[in-house]
């Protein structure tokens, strides 16, 4: 690789970096079951049961749908601090992220690939802040990118590996056939047939990695929960009132899009722009991406995390763009002009992006529950389970107190599978729907404590419950002796 590109990857990367160490904790709370799931992956090994959530299809059915993600993270998060451990694995698959962005770019004779990549920091505060929690995305999209690199490249193995290694180490590999089907039918305009052999390696290498999975069958009930019942309930009309899901499901407005993915939205719009009036000027391997860009961004109009997939893809469709249509020939004023007017826009959205970024980072609060879970860790003998009405409570939970046993975590659709009445009467007391029985929820969940944060702890209040634990962010109560 060129030295000119190997500088954009480092100077790209450089930003990431900064990024991570503005803060001290983790982004996302869900950040902090991964970080905590890694360090304890070693001496779990491959176990099949889940007691950290009582209520939840994993108690008994557990299947890591992130394994060789967690796998990466276990190394680094051995030891302390995690936290700080985690942000550099996560920033070490930014890096790899941004390598494969190089590959592709060089691979498939795109011009100028380092302006492309020094542009990757500028693609949005909400892709910069998805790509430094401490998530599996963090791994899919450089997987993604990789399988757009051999979709375009037309190399049938590298997909079925690909396309392996992605079952094994997020709980939508499928994405990878998606896009694997939008290029088989962007590549049949060209090609005059269908153009199946990708799409049929994508396919294979995923439901390989499916039922060759180290926790197959569970992980094929686990994706169904998530992929189907957990975006059918996003996705869908009305739904059942237990299911209140993360807000990250929730579709993107027009101003949402226009302020925090700016320069993805005029690498869109000039794409779809020459798609319309210069079609027939650009290769086919633009027409694929420009495919591609489209699908992603019908994607994330649905569910605003899906930014991770469309920021890049549309960067790429815009700089394929740009490499079929700029003129060749000598250095003219007007060329001089549009260069001078595209680095100003360039820089004023970096300027932008990282910002943005800046203040979302600043203004993210960390951790609420290190001080009730403290508490629990030195009150309670280790195995009991304690009581939570929020199922986003659960990754602070088990971050800092690993030796207790909780309800449920990640997705209310884990519970609601499991016993819909028990994920009902959680969220009816959350809503304020019927009022907090101590001596209910104790018998109910076999538990003698509740923890709660400060905006719920009316609630307990209401009930005539006294805290045995309280600080400023959440408080501990006793349900029963």
């Amino acid at each position: 690789m060129r030295p000119h590109v190997l500088l954009a990857v480092v100077v790209a990367s450089s930003a990431f970096a900064w990024l991570q160490s503005l803060t001290p904790h983790l982004l996302d709370d869900d950040s902090y079951y991964h970080a905590r799931y890694a360090q304890l992956l070693p001496e779990r090994g491959l176990s099949r049961e889940f007691e950290w959530a009582q209520e939840s299809v994993w108690r008994d059915g557990f299947s890591d749908k992130e394994l060789l993600y967690h796998a990466f993270l276990a190394p680094f998060c051995r030891g302390g601090p995690i936290e700080a451990r985690a942000k550099v694995a996560t920033w070490v698959l930014n890096v790899v992220l941004v390598g494969v962005l190089a590959v592709l770019l060089v691979g498939n004779g795109f011009r100028a690939p380092w302006l492309w990549l020094l542009l990757v920091p500028a693609l949005g505060n909400h892709f910069l802040f998805r790509m430094i929690e401490v998530r599996a995305h963090v791994l899919s999209v450089p997987l993604l990118l990789l399988g757009i690199h051999f979709l375009l490249k037309r190399r049938p193995l590298a997909l079925w590996i690909v396309g392996f290694v992605y079952s094994w180490s997020y709980a939508a590999p499928h994405v990878l056939v998606g896009f694997a089907c939008v290029h088989a039918i962007a590549s049949s305009f060209d090609d005059g047939r269908f153009v199946w052999r990708p799409l049929a390696a994508s396919t294979m290498g995923v439901f390989a990695g499916l039922v060759l999975h180290p926790y197959f069958p569970n992980d094929l009930r686990l994706w169904w929960v998530q992929n189907v019942l957990v975006l059918s309930a996003a996705w869908g009309s009305g739904g059942d009132a237990a299911i209140r899901l993360g807000e990250e499901f929730s579709p993107v407005t027009m101003r949402e899009f226009l302020l925090t993915a700016t320069l993805p939205a005029l690498c869109l719009g000039g794409t779809l722009l020459a798609a319309v009036f210069r079609r027939r000027e650009l290769s086919s391997r633009t027409r694929s991406l420009v495919a591609f860009a489209a699908a992603a961004f019908v994607l994330y109009c649905l569910s605003a995390k899906l930014v991770e997939y469309f920021a890049p893809l549309a960067l790429l469709a815009f700089a394929a763009v740009a490499s079929d249509l700029w003129p060749e020939g000598p250095t003219t004023w007007r060329r001089v002009l549009a260069v001078g007017l595209l680095c100003a826009i360039g820089v004023g959205v970096l300027g932008k992006s990282l910002s943005d970024t800046r203040k979302a980072v600043l203004g993210y609060p960390g951790p609420e529950l290190g001080g009730a879970a403290g508490w629990l860790r030195q009150n309670v003998p280790p195995g009991e389970t304690v009581v939570h009405l929020d199922w986003g409570d659960f990754p602070e939970l088990f971050y800092f107190d690993p030796t207790h046993r909780y309800l449920i975590g990640l997705d209310p659709m884990f519970a609601f599978v499991r016993n819909p009445s028990r994920m009902r009467l959680l969220e009816d007391i959350r809503a304020r729907r019927r009022p907090l029985d101590p001596a209910e929820l104790g018998w109910t969940f076999d538990s003698r404590y509740l923890v709660v944060r400060r905006r719920l702890m009316g609630l307990a209040d209401d009930a005539l419950l006294t805290p045995v634990y309280e600080d400023g962010a959440a408080a501990v109560y006793r349900l029963r002796d």
